[in-house]
């Protein structure tokens, strides 16, 4: 991901123009805007958008920004920078548990 991330910032420094980058990276016009937005070259245009990143930012969860605001998660989703994946953390999910369970248990 983090390549596809970088990529998609030397796109945009050469093209300026999303559609442009998503058009030659092959994602959809959403899917580099949140790569760009990952990689900080692109700033979120509406007010709202910005919004749901400073709510994010201050640690509400997906869910409460969506139900403050009247929205899906799917869209609060969408607008919110890639998160980086730590694995083997000790806060990990139940479902994370049985996947990491069930993954030992093939390999063995």
């Amino acid at each position: 991901m983090d390549k596809l991330i970088e990529k998609a910032a030397k796109v945009y420094e050469k093209t300026g123009k999303l559609g442009e980058t998503a058009e030659e990276l092959g994602v959809s016009i959403q899917k580099c805007r949140k790569l760009l937005i990952s990689a900080g070259v692109y700033a979120p245009k509406t007010e709202r958008i910005e919004h749901i990143i400073n709510m994010y930012n201050k640690g509400k969860s997906k869910k409460e920004i969506a139900e403050s605001l009247g929205i899906s998660e799917r869209y609060v989703h969408a607008v919110l920078p890639y998160e980086k994946c730590i694995y083997n953390s000790e806060n990990r999910t139940e479902n994370a548990k049985r996947i990491e369970k069930c993954r030992k248990g093939k390999n063995a």
